[in-house]
């Protein structure tokens, strides 16, 4: 470990390490572009950023991304700082999912085994069982409170109410991944 006491001895020692470690912030060096990525906002992109090369989302307008101007390669924050590695979780997926720039498929998509959706980008793989999922469904929370109800939700790849289940807030079918109350059967999709 670094002592600190540098801290108390010299007044700008404290303001150049900080300046330091915001400037490593902000820039990354991520496995899917070959050069470093910058942190920017929207508007410093000139109108080049239009959606994310991870997800495939838009950008909103006051989104903090990465990004390369030079290749106009541009991640939504979320994506960029994703860990190369999930642990193993029980209650949700026992293996460890490693993060891959690309499908592991030669088709060049995947299907999201939590959603269910197709994807063609930035996932979530175990090389044991095939399982992939996006980031953003990778890390949805494994319990959840919904304001108005009373109970907690835990999140589950399908209802456990047989035959036909809608989402108790807007109504829509659910077919797989949502939230559940054990309580009183009440469903959430994400």
């Amino acid at each position: 470990e670094q002592p600190v006491s540098c801290f108390r001895r010299a007044s700008n020692c404290k303001r150049t390490l900080l300046r330091g470690l915001l400037a490593m912030a902000a820039r990354l060096q991520h496995g899917s572009h070959a050069h470093p990525l910058q942190q920017m906002g929207i508007s410093e992109t000139n109108g080049t950023a239009t959606s994310c090369r991870a997800c495939g989302l838009p950008f909103a307008s006051e989104l903090v991304l990465f990004g390369c101007r030079n290749c106009g390669f541009f991640l939504h924050r979320f994506c960029a700082l994703q860990p190369p590695s999930l642990p193993g979780d029980p209650a949700y997926h026992q293996h460890q999912l490693r993060l891959l720039y690309a499908p592991a498929y030669p088709s060049g998509s995947f299907r999201c085994d939590i959603c269910r959706k197709v994807g063609s980008a930035l996932n979530y793989h175990c090389r044991s069982c095939n399982f992939d999922a996006h980031p953003l469904c990778a890390n949805l929370p494994r319990t959840a409170h919904y304001p108005g109800h009373e109970h907690p939700l835990r999140f589950l790849f399908k209802p456990t109410a047989a035959g036909s289940t809608r989402c108790d807030v807007c109504g829509s079918q659910v077919h797989h991944c949502c939230y559940e109350c054990s309580s009183c059967n009440f469903v959430l999709h994400p």
